[in-house]
């Protein structure tokens, strides 16, 4: 049943015992960082719980409780997701989404918050779950269970209820009703309050094994030599949506490391001319790319820091952004690391409030080239 699950062999087994046991807590908290598959176990753990036939360690893959988990519209698995609302007076729910959130879960499997929001298109980015979804769910869980079984709702990001969301739903783990099964999927669980993670059983995902991406990105749905799959298993840091960004990411961030190194050189040889030209061809590209470049920018700046101390391990660079470092790194140093991280994210707010492109990457190249002479 965990076949989507990549790693966590130890928390699988532990989810099986809570089963088998039948000594289920009201409320599981599985937390972690994202891309180790919390939601993916959460799903498959309420998969096996309703299963009509299911055997010591997997469910029937048949049944019509399986065929309703595997497309989401199972009637005892609710959803708790953070959405937006296009008026203040909205009452909103996650059930007014549920198609796109099927579309999400069913084609990536391993996603993020800016997934899900690249997903609905919200008008802005303030993403939450509101006290109206709690109260459907509260009503939902006073009915009988169509299956006789649990009612389980699974709640993404909860740490971005708002505070009435939460007190609510705090009063339903003191008092949940029967057969209920609360499983938070959280990614910032110190963001919740205590009298909510003290109500629940804590199971902590850690990040993946370097080893354990590798061979899934060597298999035959990736089929990648073993030289490139531990370079993005490394790269990815233990998360294996990391490893999938890596992946989908590839040509973008060598477009992004040409001209990096361009921006560098003609800072430190302090070509007025030449960075005047290159600011020009940087601001005919779209907003959303040069964010992406600046926060690129701000990786390289950090790695090439690292990169001084010569540890390997703990350095997250592409072939081609290491041998670049090569000689670079030595220009980033204590004295000009922080201004120059400072300059960058000054440079992507400016950005994201609409400033002049032109103005803020001649602005940057001026400072960037009294930083690089530091």
């Amino acid at each position: 049943m965990f076949d989507k699950v990549i790693g966590q062999q130890d928390i699988k087994d532990l989810l099986l015992e809570y089963a088998h046991s039948g000594n289920i807590p009201h409320a599981l908290l599985f937390c972690g960082p994202r891309g180790v598959g919390k939601l993916q176990c959460a799903i498959s753990f309420a998969q096996y719980l309703l299963c009509h036939n299911p055997g010591s360690n997997d469910i029937c893959n048949s049944c019509s409780a399986c065929n309703k988990t595997t497309k989401l519209i199972h009637p005892d698995i609710h959803f708790i997701l953070p959405v937006y609302k296009k008026k203040s007076d909205d009452k909103v729910l996650s059930s007014d989404y549920m198609d796109q959130w099927r579309a999400l879960v069913t084609s990536q499997e391993y996603f993020d918050l800016e997934d899900w929001i690249q997903t609905i298109q919200p008008e802005q980015k303030q993403m939450q779950i509101y006290v109206y979804d709690i109260d459907s769910i509260n009503a939902e869980l006073q009915l009988t269970s169509a299956s006789g079984s649990y009612r389980i709702v699974i709640i993404w990001l909860p740490e971005r209820m708002n505070e009435s969301g939460a007190n609510k739903l705090l009063k339903m783990l003191e008092e949940p009703p029967r057969k209920s099964l609360f499983i938070l999927v959280s990614e910032n669980p110190e963001m919740l309050l205590d009298t909510i993670t003290s109500r629940t059983r804590r199971i902590t995902f850690k990040p993946l094994e370097q080893e354990t991406i590798a061979d899934r990105l060597m298999q035959k749905d990736f089929n990648l030599d073993p030289e490139l799959a531990g370079n993005i298993a490394h790269l990815a840091g233990g998360s294996w949506l990391g490893a999938l960004k890596q992946l989908s990411s590839r040509q973008e961030n060598q477009e992004f490391l040409d001209i990096f190194v361009e921006f560098m050189r003609l800072a430190y040889s302090r070509n007025i001319a030449e960075l005047k030209g290159w600011t020009d061809r940087i601001t005919v590209k779209g907003r959303e790319w040069q964010k992406r470049f600046l926060v690129y920018c701000q990786k390289q700046v950090r790695e090439n820091f690292i990169h001084n101390f010569h540890l390997p391990e703990i350095n997250y660079q592409t072939q081609q952004e290491a041998a670049f470092s090569v000689k670079f790194a030595p220009f980033i140093n204590e004295s000009n690391v922080v201004g120059l991280m400072q300059e960058l994210e000054l440079a992507q707010r400016h950005i994201e409030q609409n400033v002049s492109a032109t103005m803020v990457f001649f602005d940057l190249s001026v400072k960037v080239i009294m930083l690089l002479k530091n």
